[in-house]
């Protein structure tokens, strides 16, 4: 591939990611929107229209080859128990695993401490990427370029939420128990979704095979198999009595929380992943990680709207040194 090519395929990658994170930042609204219904409904509402999507797609796409062929799938089209391994994998660790992971922290610490972790993963996905890079013996970029900008979004990330710090400090009558539980469980989500990028991004571009979406539909029924899991032990714990029962029906009888899930479930769930898909595919692997800031940029101008105020000065200034952090390593990446 020329320059020139590689530019353009760069620039295609970058406007990806951006879109991907344009509808992911609206992931925020909702909860706050519908506070009546709680994390585990909207987690398991959102997953299982994702999942059902993804098999109507899935089985629609059998008539079109959704999921084209290679060595490791049949002459049909169909993907190979290694490419459905996969897919159920990263769905639990970049769906359910990180959401659980990351609303359990903020129940437990406050956004505040939570947002301060898990804002890190432009830096924890690079520095990943790079690593295995090298592990796997191939030419990686010069990650030391990246030292600057990478130092750029992390100070970003420390204005954002020193203005949580300041307007909605964590409570500490929780306990110190219950606090150190959260920071564990942040700690998780961030590990959770930097192992989910990283293996994501090498997965697809060793398996050229997979289209943008054909991945993203797997990804979904993959996690459809968790979702059902996930509810079958929900009922078992409420029928002993240790849970209330899953009320997933009588939510969806609102008319905004099932637009919301309809949202969710097409939109953040298959067509954001689809577009992440093709970003990590034509980007760098030590550049495709940081385009997750634009989720935390476009979250925190949704929620200015939602509030109708303007940005505090901590915050305009994180946003800026988020962006320019971004531009800063994507002109290192040439």
């Amino acid at each position: 591939m020329s320059d020139t090519a590689a530019a353009r395929a760069r620039k295609r990658g970058v406007l990806a990611c951006l879109a991907a994170g344009a509808i992911w930042g609206g992931i925020f609204v909702g909860p706050r929107m519908l506070p009546q219904f709680d994390a585990p409904t909207f987690s398991l509402a959102r997953y299982l229209c994702f999942g059902l999507l993804s098999a109507v797609l899935f089985g629609w796409g059998r008539r079109g080859a959704l999921v084209p062929g290679s060595a490791g799938a049949t002459s049909e089209g169909r993907p190979s128990l290694r490419d459905m391994a996969m897919a159920a994998w990263l769905g639990l660790i970049g769906n359910l695993l990180y959401f659980i992971a990351l609303v359990t922290a903020i129940q437990r610490t406050g956004i505040a401490y939570a947002s301060l972790i898990v804002g890190l993963l432009p830096v924890t996905t690079t520095l990943a990427a790079d690593w295995m890079e090298r592990r796997s013996g191939a030419q990686p970029f010069a990650a030391h370029r990246l030292l600057w900008p990478l130092a750029v979004i992390a100070a970003g990330v420390a204005a954002v939420n020193a203005d949580l710090f300041v307007s909605s400090p964590a409570t500490p009558a929780l306990g110190l128990g219950a606090i150190a539980v959260g920071i564990v469980a942040a700690f998780l989500a961030l590990a959770a979704w930097t192992v989910y990028a990283v293996h994501n991004t090498r997965y697809l571009r060793a398996h050229p095979h997979l289209g943008v979406g054909g991945w993203a539909t797997l990804q979904g029924i993959g996690t459809l198999f968790w979702v059902g899991i996930a509810w079958l032990l929900w009922t078992v714990l409420a029928a002993s009595g240790g849970a209330e029962p899953p009320q997933i029906g009588s939510a969806l009888n609102s008319p905004v929380f099932l637009g919301w899930i309809l949202f969710l479930g097409f939109g953040a769930s298959w067509l954001g992943t689809a577009l992440w898909n093709f970003g990590s595919r034509a980007l760098p692997a030590t550049l495709s990680g940081q385009m997750i800031v634009f989720e935390t940029v476009f979250g925190l101008l949704y929620g200015f709207l939602f509030e109708w105020r303007l940005p505090h000065p901590l915050e305009a200034a994180g946003i800026v040194l988020l962006l320019a952090g971004v531009v800063w390593a994507v002109r290192r990446h040439g």
